[in-house]
């Protein structure tokens, strides 16, 4: 797998000016600017795919709620939800689905639909849930009235690169590091007058065939995208 530097040397590779300037030589501030960019296309990379249900699905560690409060903090890095299951305590296997409230707000402990779910009044063990978007809690209807755990399954952003002390590995594919480091050379130039509409265009330009090439292959079973693939 490549590694933080290898995606530097590449946004050197795609800018004359960066070339030029021998901008990931010793220059260690330049260096932590760049990584912070290639920090920033990751962000909006993954902003592309949480947009995406099931691409790169995965299960995280296990959350606990607590007794008589209607939030629970979610995983680190949580981009997706694709499934709750709540937890049997004799082998913590999924005893059954967590849903989904559209509603925001709608965890409110009268506020269930009579027709789908006749107990989301009260304490029990929850049987729905809102996240507010942006937000690290999960709201449930009903109050826990036990230590439930709780599986968390959906997409987890990667941990931001660093070159500082650790050389870290890039969370994706080799094929993905062409469009990573042009984004980050772009985002690296990027400045308070620039126009972000135009940025945001020239990212998703790079990041759209990646994503929707990672769709077509989950639709026909084909799996996540993982090397092995021509170069974008």
């Amino acid at each position: 797998m490549a590694k933080t530097s290898d995606l530097l040397v590449r946004m050197n590779d795609l800018d004359e000016v960066l070339a030029n300037l021998n901008a990931f030589g010793t220059d260690t501030t330049t260096r932590q600017r760049a990584t912070r960019a290639l920090n920033d296309a990751q962000d909006f990379f993954e902003s592309m795919l949480a947009a995406e249900r099931d691409i790169l699905g995965s299960v995280d560690d296990t959350i606990s709620q607590t007794v008589g409060q209607e939030y629970t903090a979610l995983p680190s890095r949580t981009k997706r939800i694709d499934n709750l299951f709540w937890l049997r305590s004799s082998d913590s296997l999924p005893g059954g689905r967590i849903l989904p409230i559209r509603e925001p707000g709608g965890h409110s402990f009268s506020g269930g639909d009579p027709l789908f779910d006749v107990s989301t009044s009260g304490t029990g063990k929850p049987n729905e849930y809102w996240w507010a978007r942006g937000s690290d809690q999960l709201y449930w209807d009903r109050l826990p009235d036990t230590t439930n755990g709780i599986r968390v399954v959906g997409f987890f952003g990667a941990a931001d690169m660093t070159i500082t002390g650790t050389d870290s590995t890039f969370a994706y594919g080799d094929e993905l590091i062409r469009p990573f480091a042009a984004v980050a050379a772009e985002l690296f130039r990027f400045r308070r007058r620039d126009n972000w509409e135009e940025m945001r265009k020239f990212a998703e330009g790079f990041f759209r065939p990646v994503v929707e090439h990672m769709v077509l292959e989950w639709r026909h079973g084909a799996g996540n995208i993982r090397g092995n693939h021509p170069a974008w």
